[in-house]
């Protein structure tokens, strides 16, 4: 007995289907189709043979394997140019037939990452830390207040400061090679109030279901391989890797059709390679036709937030359609470091799990009028004893304070008073408890957050300077995070002065 392909199945299939009423969700390809699938076997077959190359060049002990890789492949039948990704670190291929292919040679997981000596090393920022209350101001509380010039970040609930959805969307890919652990994400998310859902980009049916959520995604998440390449389009761009490995390209793109139209298909997946292996890529064509509800990205891949000159810069695709925050790296990371820092962005934005299930806010007086001082008042349930809670009110006019306070037996806390503002002159009150534990914004967080540990690879872009280390690029108003999505723990109050 043989086997019919797919191809086969879906002819025969569509031809019965012309004598019945039948609703032919498997179908033969169109010619433009079909000529697709054929130029993606020529691009995926060279790609594997350049990624096999590569690694056999890396096994010698090459000091450059990346020229070495790039002149033994300039001048190959069906290879019409050969060069370096600007960031010194991919091989873009450009095939006679007109597809773009890259081989990442800075991989998350490569044996070869080398620390460098401690000279060389990035330490955090100091943490501030509230000794009572803090008040910025200029003369009286009319005059306005930079903002930049604050030495502590405020948690403000309002509208633009924190996500629009509370679903969280975490991709984690290649886990065991990275040693991920998902927990490290998917805890402190929970923790602030999101609902998760975790996957692996290993089908089209997975890459589809992501695509159709992003514009619910609150919180967006992808660890995966990444490398700046470029797009069949001609620009550069950050790639992200699925965990689509390239196999039977016939069926693969038929897959593919089943969600994704040829004009998508062209502008959304790219080939790439890493370790030998060959695996479709996401452009950020793929991301930018999505709307983001004031989103938190964090796109944990090497050159992630890399430059891609005159190109496609993945920051824009979430920046430029409603993301809040974007966070990536711009450049190489190891899977060690990357893993600990995603740990310690998570951890620190979200709250210590403490116990409290709810929270309640009001003012003394309740309703104060133009020039009244009032009291913030907060209430714990459970009523617990001798837990943080932090104060950040924000007015209109430029006015700022920040407070920290213990509750008391009865779970009580009374915050200093805060001077009255002119008539029309808002307020907004946010209490927090229980966290964040490391820092009061997203950007704060990121910022502190970034690896103290610095690692290269043996034929990466030599480090003389900051710039080139593996640093991670925080993208948000100074005030974006994540603790407003949990009512549990903290509450947000506008006061109108009348």
């Amino acid at each position: 007995m043989f086997r019919m392909s797919r191809i086969t199945i879906s002819a025969l299939f569509t031809t019965l289907c012309a004598f019945a009423s039948c609703d032919t969700s498997l179908r033969s390809l169109s010619p433009d189709e079909q000529a697709y699938v054929n130029t993606m076997s020529e691009a995926f077959a060279a790609l594997k043979q350049a990624a096999s190359d590569f690694e056999a060049i890396a096994a010698t002990g090459a000091q450059d394997p990346v020229s070495a890789l790039i002149a033994a492949l300039s001048g190959k039948p069906g290879i019409s140019k050969v060069e370096r990704s600007s960031d010194g670190v991919t091989v873009i291929i450009t095939l006679e037939n007109g597809e773009v292919v890259a081989v990442m040679t800075d991989a998350k997981n490569r044996t070869e990452w080398q620390t460098l000596p401690s000279a060389r090393q990035i330490l955090p920022d100091p943490q501030t830390s509230d000794s009572g209350p803090r008040t910025y101001r200029a003369g009286d509380r009319k005059a306005a207040v930079n903002a930049s010039s604050i030495e502590d970040d405020f948690i403000i609930c309002e509208e633009t400061s924190f996500p629009q959805s509370r679903k969280a969307c975490v991709v984690i890919n290649f886990q065991s090679l990275f040693k991920a652990n998902p927990a490290n994400i998917t805890e402190p998310l929970t923790h602030a109030g999101f609902e998760v859902t975790l996957r692996r980009l290993d089908s089209f049916d997975a890459v589809a279901a992501l695509w159709n959520e992003l514009s619910m995604c609150g919180v967006l998440y992808i660890s995966s391989h990444g490398a700046l390449s470029r797009t069949n389009q001609g620009l550069d761009a950050n790639v992200i890797s699925t965990e689509i490995e390239a196999s039977d390209i016939i069926n693969q793109t038929f897959d593919m059709f089943g969600h994704f139209s040829l004009a998508q298909a062209r502008s959304f997946f790219v080939p790439v390679a890493e370790g030998g292996h060959v695996y479709w890529g996401l452009t950020p064509a793929f991301f930018s036709s999505a709307s983001y509800p004031n989103s938190f990205v964090f796109i944990d891949a090497c050159q992630s937030d890399a430059l891609a000159v005159a190109g496609g810069q993945l920051r824009d695709a979430f920046i430029g359609n409603g993301a809040g925050f974007f966070l990536g790296w711009a450049s190489s990371v190891s899977s060690d470091l990357a893993n600990f820092t995603a740990t310690a962005v998570f951890n620190g934005l979200a709250p210590n799990n403490i116990g409290i299930t709810s929270i309640e806010l009001v003012t003394d007086p309740n309703n104060p009028g133009a020039g009244q001082s009032y009291e913030p008042l907060m209430q714990l349930t459970p009523p617990l004893p001798g837990v943080e809670v932090r104060l950040h009110v924000i007015g209109s006019d430029g006015f700022r304070r920040s407070e920290s306070k213990m509750s008391d037996g009865g779970g009580f806390v009374r915050f200093s008073s805060i001077p009255g503002g002119s008539s029309g002159v808002e307020d907004i009150i946010t209490v927090v408890t229980g966290g964040p534990q490391n820092g009061a914004s997203a950007v704060d967080v990121a910022r502190r957050s970034n690896p103290v540990g610095i690692q290269k690879l043996p034929w990466g872009t030599p480090v003389t300077s900051a710039a080139l280390l593996a640093t991670l690029g925080a993208h948000a108003h100074p005030s974006y995070n994540l603790a407003c999505n949990n009512p549990d723990t903290t509450q947000s109050q506008k006061i109108i002065k009348f």
